[in-house]
């Protein structure tokens, strides 16, 4: 999913359209690798995708938002708990190399 993911991103920056985006699967993986940053200590986060989930935010609205955020962010909690906190650290890093880095 994290390809198509960036194949979305991609193309929508191609095309120069946001409606192309899925904002629901953008918030998930902002939350995954939000939480990955700041639980495995990574101090860089691309600005750009902070702006694009403002705006993924403003278009599906607050609740549906939230709830996409959070999902990602357990998303990356039971990672964690299912190959550890080094390896799951290590996954956030290669499947958003775009979102974070150490």
């Amino acid at each position: 999913m994290n390809r198509f993911l960036w194949a979305v991103i991609i193309s929508t920056a191609a095309i120069g359209g946001a409606q192309a985006l899925d904002c629901d699967a953008f918030i998930r993986a902002h939350g995954e690798a939000s939480r990955g940053q700041f639980q495995c200590g990574f101090n860089q986060y691309n600005e750009a995708v902070i702006d694009q989930a403002r705006s993924c935010f403003r278009q599906i609205g607050e609740a549906s938002a939230k709830k996409n955020l959070m999902a990602g962010m357990k998303r990356f909690d039971a990672s964690e708990r299912r190959i550890g906190h080094a390896a799951a650290c290590q996954k956030v890093l290669k499947d958003y190399p775009m979102f974070v880095r150490k």
